[in-house]
Formats: structure tokens, C-alpha cells, sequence
């Protein structure tokens, strides 16, 4: 049973954060997980959560670090027994343009907050809190301080490009159906993506349509005839290859080695 205790952040930073969660691993032994989502920031609260890179080097992260949009397996994270972390899932354009990050290394990119005072100091006061509630006042006023840095216009290209996400979640849409509703031009969509989210947008949409595929993990392990087609997938084959290059591994497997874990709410 998985249970994730989440928090919604405040009105006006709705446009850049979806969401703050708060989660406990309850596991005997580490455990390995390919590293999927991303556009997260990580604040470890007890334990460390080291990365293991694809030639096999760790990378212990005791400190905030933050984890790009992922658009191929490339690393696999090691989940340690008793670690308890807060996480801060960001929309896809948000986190290079609240935290300064070249877009062009966003993809794939993992980004230590070792060196900065500010992260540092708010993961310090978190480590002292029993109350959530007084964790998402943190962090309110933290991105609301980085958001104030910002440029309004700016801000403003952004809320027109989360009307096109937005658009694009909708299964059914095509980039040319999106492109005519928003009368944007393909060329001008293209730049868009590229400056703030480092991908275009057949790469985008190639990535939702995997996220929405793990979502439905207790299905991974039956036939993935119905997933194949239900997703847009044009074979089985196409499916399993689509699964491996975003996480090493095939569809049962993957279900299996989430199986052991239990996330406990706060």
C-alpha cells in the first residue's frame, strides 16, 4: 500500500509548484528504483539518498538537491531504509526559471543545493518541525522570495505556456490541434519549449505519455496489449522499448521492484 501525504502550495504559486509531500520509507534493506519523473526537489530529513550513475558510481545526496525532467534511464535511485524526505514537485517550466538553471542542462540533470545558504537554512528548520503545516509555511515564503526576483513579463509568457500543457495532457490532442486553438506557431512553440523546459515539444509529449503509463503501475504486470493501445503505443514491442529506455528494465520487472516499498504519511 502506498500512501504519500501531500500539500497544496499557495494560490499564487500554483502557476510554478503542483504540489509539497511529505513521505517515510518503511524498508528492511535498500532497495533500487529508476529515477522517472524528475522536475522534483528533494529535501532529505533523515538518512541520505545516494544516486547510483550508469557506470555505477554513488552519489550520496544528504543536502536539497534537485532532479531535471528525466528523458532516459540514466540513473537509478537507491531508496535507504528510514530515510524521510520532503519533496517539491515543480510544473515542467518552473524549476530552471525559479532556480537560474541553464535549460540546456536541465534534461536528465541533477542539481545540488550543497552551496547555497538559503536551501540550506530552510532543510536546517525542517529538520526541528512536527507540524507539516508549518513546513508548507516555509516553503510558501521561500518561493515566494525567488518568485519576487522575477521579471512580470516573464511570468506572463509562462501562464501561456501552462494553457498549452495543460492542453497537451488531454490524450486526444495533437500538437497541430493545440497549435490552431492557441494560435501559436509551430516555430514559436518550438522556442518556447526549448527556453524553458530544454526539450521540444515531440519530446515532451513522448515523456507524458511514459509518466502516464507508470501511473497505472498495479497494471504493469498483466498482458500490455490493452496499455499498448490504450496509451497510443503502436505494438507491444513498441511499448516494452518505450518502457526500457526511460527505465532500464521491462514492465513486470518495474512493478516488481516497487513492490516492496511502503511510504508512510507524515
Amino acid at each position: 500500500m502506498k500512501q504519500v501525504h501531500s500539500f497544496t502550495p499557495d494560490s499564487s504559486l500554483r502557476l510554478f509548484i503542483r504540489d509539497y509531500s511529505f513521505r517515510c520509507l518503511a524498508l528492511a534493506e535498500p532497495r533500487f528504483i529508476p529515477s522517472t519523473k524528475g522536475n522534483v526537489l528533494d529535501i532529505p530529513i533523515r538518512e541520505v539518498m545516494p544516486f547510483q550513475e550508469k557506470e555505477g558510481e554513488f552519489v550520496s545526496k544528504s543536502t536539497p538537491f534537485l532532479v531535471g525532467i528525466q528523458t532516459q534511464h540514466n540513473r537509478d535511485l537507491c531508496l535507504m531504509p528510514g530515510l524521510c524526505m520532503w519533496a517539491i514537485q515543480f510544473e515542467p517550466y518552473a524549476a530552471p526559471f525559479l532556480f537560474d538553471i541553464p535549460t540546456e542542462h536541465w534534461a536528465n540533470g541533477i542539481f545540488s543545493f550543497d552551496q547555497d545558504t538559503k536551501m540550506l537554512s530552510l532543510q536546517a528548520e525542517l529538520l526541528s518541525l512536527v507540524n507539516p503545516e508549518e513546513a508548507v509555511s516555509l516553503f510558501n515564503v521561500y518561493f515566494k522570495d525567488l518568485l519576487r526576483q522575477k521579471k512580470a513579463a516573464d511570468i506572463q509568457r509562462l501562464q501561456g505556456l501552462q494553457l498549452i500543457l495543460a492542453e497537451l495532457e488531454n490524450p486526444e490532442s495533437s500538437i497541430g490541434e493545440v497549435l490552431e486553438k492557441s494560435q501559436v506557431s509551430e516555430r514559436s512553440l518550438e522556442r518556447s519549449f526549448k527556453q524553458y523546459m530544454g526539450l521540444s515539444p515531440k519530446e515532451y509529449l513522448r515523456h507524458l505519455r511514459f509518466l502516464k503509463l507508470i501511473e497505472l503501475n498495479p497494471e504493469l504486470e498483466r498482458s500490455g496489449t490493452y496499455l499498448t493501445y490504450e496509451l497510443g503505443y503502436f505494438d507491444q514491442s513498441h511499448f516494452i522499448r518505450e518502457f526500457k529506455h526511460y527505465t532500464g528494465m521491462t514492465p513486470g520487472a518495474y512493478a516488481q521492484s516497487l513492490k516492496p516499498i511502503a511510504e508512510l504519511t507524515y
